[in-house]
Parts: structure tokens; C-alpha cells; sequence
């Protein structure tokens, strides 16, 4: 029974989008599309736990972080990305910055992902995936 129960735990924990184990972080190659059709590419790393200042991971482009909530056991995440600088300025602050929107994350296999992103308030529609 043991046995069951372990391997059913790291299913779980290796199909995540933030960890393959409870301590470590998860990163990913990532490919956003922009607003005007070109793709832009950076690491992203998925936290196993909120930092201070309720960050849950973060990537490579103008201090990019992510602020938000694990779902469906960890296999998604939905929250804000947040920039130091961006194409749109936004009217409101979020984590110190008027640079930040809407995103959201999914994995179902924990060796790829697949997400939108928007600008600001506006609905997510662009194209954010990565892979391990």
C-alpha cells in the first residue's frame, strides 16, 4: 500500500507546473508571443512555495516575475506577470511596477506547458508555452 501511495504521490508531483519534488523549483524554456507577432524566449522558474512578497516564480526579461496561485494540484497556474518595463503601461501597480497583466499556465504531461497572456486588464490571448 505503501508503495501505491508513493507512486501516486510522484505522479502528481512530476506532471506539476512549479515542482517535481516538494523543495525544489521547476524551470522552463519558455516562448511568448508579442502584440505584433514576433516571439520572445526566456527561462521561467516555477516555485515550490510563495516568496515574501507573494511571488511564485519568476523569468529572464526586465525583472519578470509571476504572482498567483497553483490550481488542479499544481498541473496549472493563473495569476499576474509582472515587469520592471513593458509594451503598454498600466494604470495601477502591481508588486511596485505599472507593467504587468493577466496569464495563465497548464500542464498535463510536466514536460511542456501551454498559456495566454494579456496586457494590463485585457483577457489573455497571446501565446505563452515552455518545455523542460
Amino acid at each position: 500500500m505503501r508503495l501505491l501511495i508513493s507512486i501516486f504521490l510522484s505522479a502528481l508531483f512530476s506532471t506539476s507546473i512549479y515542482v517535481g519534488s516538494a523543495s525544489a523549483n521547476k524551470t522552463w524554456v519558455s516562448t511568448w508571443t508579442n502584440s505584433d507577432g514576433s516571439e520572445s524566449k526566456t527561462k521561467a522558474v516555477f516555485y515550490s512555495e510563495f516568496k515574501r512578497n507573494g511571488q511564485l516564480g519568476h523569468y529572464g526579461w526586465s525583472n519578470g516575475r509571476f504572482m498567483g496561485y497553483y490550481i488542479d494540484g499544481g498541473r496549472g497556474f493563473e495569476g499576474k506577470w509582472v515587469q520592471d518595463k513593458s509594451g503598454k503601461k498600466c494604470k495601477y501597480s502591481v508588486d511596485g511596477s505599472f507593467y504587468h497583466g493577466h496569464v495563465w499556465f497548464y500542464t498535463d504531461d510536466g514536460r511542456n506547458f501551454q498559456g495566454e497572456w494579456g496586457y494590463c486588464d485585457d483577457d489573455p490571448s497571446l501565446i505563452w508555452r515552455g518545455a523542460r
